[in-house]
């Protein structure tokens, strides 16, 4: 039967318009938002609308089982990500979504098993891209509608931010999608398809046309009291018939408690009192049910109905089973007026009512006894009754008797836990509540349960202001355990509503800030395009809503830092800024930050490790621009001060001998660099994978460089000593890294295995010693036994997939390394890694001669993005690229004219580009070495390098390379 033929349409006609008008748009506009307070019609028009678009066979609303197309965010199921998710794909058909499904379940393994994996991230990104696609590909051809209701319920959750980021996906673009909500808050964030449409009450001709269609035979002076009485309210008119209807009372005395008021929502609250005192009247039993479901609020289901008869039976004389019950409410006419305050849910067959009933009854029954048949104590005890039955007997055991050890239900048993964690926060926040939120709490934290944790924080952050200090401590642990395991997108929301929501004392929304724009550069997020537009924001609030990267909150920080006189926190945002512009490669830009973030004198105690840890990173830049001596001195201050400080955190001894380390390595001293690594190394054994697998890192790539300076100086046995050495490390370092949270680390530790690849490479020829040959031969042995496996990437760029990886040859071994490099950097949009993991690939690829795969690595460089001038740098890499191509294929003029301004291009743009100029620039000294022009060609190529470059920043930057080209043409002349 059609739930909606009971319903008379009247006065929405324009609502039912706009969304038809959509087709109109062409995809520009495709969505539209009805907003409207509770009881004005929004689900009454997503019904006419689905009614609608069911006449016409083209439309695909949901497959015939769905029994409900509404995806309703009242549902406990729709308040995370992953419900959410799967409410749309029941609407669109899951036959369209097997890869999606696939994904979806490696990252549920993958959650369980090693929830820190720093690959749990860049999956979870797979499953969400991969959703948008499969999405796609379920609409393409198709006229769909989708629909949602109660958005106010979600809007500032998790699920609420990514339900935005869907309705502004271009893949859900070829799609009509009609979302109902009632708060005005959205206004600010919709995407700009998306229509905004305001529900207007019924005026008087439209009240008189709604009683006529209900066959009511009413006064002009009865229509215009009962617009008057109502406010214009269609729910409110629907039961005020219902009660007429089934003989309760006459319309005449519903309306009278409102008979001498004049002000419209005075009379709207007296007939709210009247309708709620009918339903309060224990005179049938469908209002018992109706009461018992105004306290459950969300469930009412077979298990509850079969349990309220077994405790309660005179309460359900006439009523047989729950089944009975329900075919009332969907399918017998006589209750067909209770059709707009039901809400049924084919999950489970629950039984729901309106929102805005509930809301009746939380304002006119708990609080007031407003009938000799309702007093106080009546509604007390029948709440007590549902807390000792339901709450606390019926739900327990259903969660952890019936649901806890059913692995196909766990859906089901997270939705309980969801609605449970509810009803306690409802009776008693500050005690159950908060008690039934940790022991759920730490049930997800053990098993990686982040669905589970996005119900239990959509449940308790309404209650924030009912829980102690807020829940500030529950707040701060949650968005802790997000931002440790990877969710981001979910630790950014939680940081910004305690950055929002808990002021006082600063402190407080100084480590949400601090932590909210660290959460930010771990996603990638930068650089904003209008800074000053939102920090001139009228208020804070304003600004937090607004903002949406590390930029910007460290900024908003130091201001706030700077207000309250916070000078540890202004250290700290200082050092975030200067981080952020060293990461883009602005280096001039966080040197000054850092020195500002660093006293001049000696620190206090307070102060000194926030001190240190400025001082290093400032050494590293210094170190990064060659100024070894003053770097060499910044980290040796550090180091003595830390280390006659009784408080000092080993962590940070080990931190500075490693930045130490790294200028010394930095400053061409690897054997010097190699006694300070060894101290790191010791120090950082004990503190944990992420420590150890940065300073194995950091001691195999000097190992590596000491390898490589030993085989140049033909000492090929101490050549393969140290790279075995290295091997190890760097070996050792990706194995840690896949166990803990360091995803850069693994980036950049997997490009320098593979450099250790190149070197074996080189190595393997060599030596004419036996002895060497044998050494080198073992070494080799171990390498091909080490295969890095990455289930995600399986056939990464190159399209060979992991299972092949010990059957590659050493060169092709170092390109695969390079590849995931590159992808599991470009998973948290850390550009540069990315970037150096393709131009080494592409370098093996030009060594290798595949030339196709050279010009995929370079458009794949095309599509990095990072601060404004990264375009410059990867375009002129990309250009240098495709010019070592065309030299290795001998289009040396066409090579020339593209060496000629690009290498200008990476000396002038300064900061990190002067990394890339150096890799870039020892792959044409390789080239200019190679004896394969004519000498007359040869020579005028050189001369117009010679020319061109001598006076220019070329010289400064690279002597060396200058050098060559002299050296060159001296031996030409």
């Amino acid at each position: 039967m059609n739930h909606t033929q009971f319903l008379p349409f009247i006065g929405r006609n324009e609502a039912l318009s706009v969304y038809h008008s959509l087709l109109s748009y062409r995809q520009q506009r495709n969505a539209v938002y009805y907003h409207a307070s509770g009881g004005l019609g929004k689900t009454w028009v997503l019904k006419r609308l689905i009614e609608d678009c069911r006449r016409q066979p083209r439309w695909h609303i949901a497959p015939p089982e769905v029994e409900n197309p509404i995806i309703d965010f009242f549902e406990t199921a729709n308040r995370s990500v992953g419900g959410l998710r799967h409410s749309i794909i029941d609407r669109l058909g899951w036959e369209f979504f097997d890869a999606f499904k696939k994904l979806e379940g490696e990252l549920r393994s993958l959650e369980t098993k090693d929830p820190t994996s720093s690959s749990v991230h860049a999956l979870s990104r797979r499953v969400d891209n991969q959703f948008f696609l499969d999405f796609e590909r379920a609409v393409q051809g198709k006229y769909v509608g989708l629909y949602f209701d109660t958005f106010e319920v979600a809007h500032t959750l998790r699920v609420g931010q990514w339900f935005l980021e869907f309705l502004d996906d271009q893949r859900t673009k070829r799609c009509l999608i009609a979302v109902a909500g009632r708060t005005s808050a959205p206004i600010l964030s919709l995407p700009a398809n998306v229509i905004w449409d305001e529900l207007e009450p019924f005026t008087k001709d439209e009240t008189r046309e709604y009683c006529q269609e209900h066959g009511w035979k009413v006064t002009s002076d009865e229509v215009t009291q009962l617009c008057e009485s109502t406010n214009g309210h269609p729910l409110l008119m629907d039961l005020m018939f219902y009660f007429r209807n089934a003989n309760i009372c006459s319309l005449q005395e519903l309306l009278e408690p409102a008979k001498n008021e004049k002000d419209r929502e005075a009379k709207k609250k007296k007939t709210e009192q009247a309708v709620v005192r009918m339903f309060t009247t224990p005179s049938q039993s469908v209002s018992l049910v109706i009461q018992d479901m105004a306290v459950l609020k969300r469930r009412f289901a077979p298990g509850i109905f079969d349990l309220r008869q077994q405790t309660n039976p005179e309460s359900y004389l006439d009523l047989t089973d729950y089944e009975t019950l329900r075919r009332r409410f969907l399918e017998n006419d006589s209750f067909k007026e209770l059709h707009s305050i039901v809400k049924y849910r084919s999950e489970g067959q629950v039984l729901t009512l309106h929102d805005e009933v509930l809301r009746m009854f939380e304002e006119h029954a708990w609080v007031n006894p407003i009938s000799p048949e309702a007093p106080r104590r009546q509604w007390e005890r029948l709440r007590k009754e549902l807390r000792e039955e339901v709450v606390e007997v019926w739900y327990p055991q259903q969660i952890e008797t019936e649901l806890k050890d059913q692995p196909d239900k766990q859906t089901l048993r997270r939705i309980l836990i969801g609605e449970y964690l509810g009803y306690l926060l409802g009776f008693d926040p500050q005690d159950a509540g908060v008690e039934c939120y940790r022991k759920y709490f730490a049930e997800a934290k053990t098993a990686s349960d982040f669905e589970l944790g996005e119900l239990l924080l959509a449940e308790i952050l309404p209650c924030a202001d009912r829980l102690p200090e807020r829940g500030y401590e529950i707040f701060r642990e949650h968005a802790q355990w997000l931002s440790d395991t990877g969710q981001y997108e979910s630790a950014e929301s939680l940081y910004k509503f305690i950055a929002k929501d808990h002021g006082e004392p600063p402190v407080r929304r100084l480590y949400a800030l601090a932590n909210l724009g660290h959460t930010f550069q771990r996603m990638g997020r930068y650089t904003n395009p209008t800074p000053l537009k939102l920090l001139e924001a009228n208020t804070f609030e304003k600004r937090i809503q607004s903002l949406d990267n590390a930029k910007v909150v460290y900024e908003l920080g130091l201001m706030f830092a700077n207000e309250v006189g916070n000078e540890n926190y202004q250290n700290a945002f200082n050092q975030g800024l200067g981080a952020i512009e060293e990461a883009a490669g602005n280096w001039s830009k966080a040197k000054e930050l850092y020195e500002t973030s660093t006293p001049e004198s000696d620190p206090t105690e307070n102060v000194l490790v926030s001190w240190a840890q400025a001082n290093t990173a400032l050494a590293i830049l210094d170190g990064k621009m060659g100024d070894y001596d003053v770097a060499r001195t910044r980290c040796q201050q550090a180091i003595e001060a830390l280390e006659n400080y009784s408080q000092a955190r080993p962590a940070d001894i080990a931190n500075a001998y490693f930045n130490l380390a790294q200028i010394e390595r930095y400053d061409d001293r690897p054997e010097t660099a190699q006694e300070h690594y060894e101290k790191a190394v010791g120090l950082g054994s004990g503190l944990g994978d992420a420590y150890r697998a940065k300073f194995l890192q950091g001691r195999g790539t000097n190992l590596f460089t000491l390898g490589q300076r030993a085989r140049e100086n033909r000492q090929d046995i101490a050549a393969i000593e140290y790279q075995a050495k290295a091997f190890k490390d760097l070996s050792t370092a990706v194995e840690l890294c896949d166990k803990s949270d360091t995803k850069l680390y693994l980036a950049d530790a997997l490009r320098r295995l593979g450099s250790v690849y190149i070197e074996l490479h080189a190595l393997r020829p060599t030596s004419a010693d036996e002895t060497t040959r044998q050494r080198i031969g073992e070494l080799i042995q171990v390498s091909t036994e080490f295969s890095y496996s990455s289930p995600e990437y399986e056939y990464v760029l190159i399209g060979v997939p992991d299972r092949e990886f010990e059957k590659l040859d050493l060169l092709e071994k170092a390109q695969r390394l390079y590849e995931i490099s590159y992808l599991e950097a470009d998973a948290l949009n850390q550009y540069h890694e990315s970037f150096e993991g393709l131009t080494h690939a592409a370098s093996i690829a030009l060594r290798l001669k595949r030339s196709d795969e050279v010009k995929r690595y370079a458009e794949y460089c095309g599509t990095l993005h990072g601060a404004a001038y990264h375009e410059y740098l990867y375009n002129a890499v990309i250009d240098i690229i495709q010019a070592h191509l065309d030299f290795d294929e001998g289009y040396f003029e066409k090579a020339l004219n593209a060496y000629i301004p690009n290498y200008l291009t990476l000396a002038e743009i300064g900061g990190y580009a002067l990394r890339i100029f150096h890799l870039q620039a020892r792959e044409l000294e390789e080239r200019l070495r190679r004896d394969v022009m004519p000498i007359e060609q040869r020579k005028q190529f050189l001369q117009r390098l010679e020319s061109l470059w001598s006076k220019t920043t070329i010289f400064k930057v690279s002597p060396k390379l200058i050098f060559v080209i002299r050296s060159l043409l001296k031996q030409l002349r």
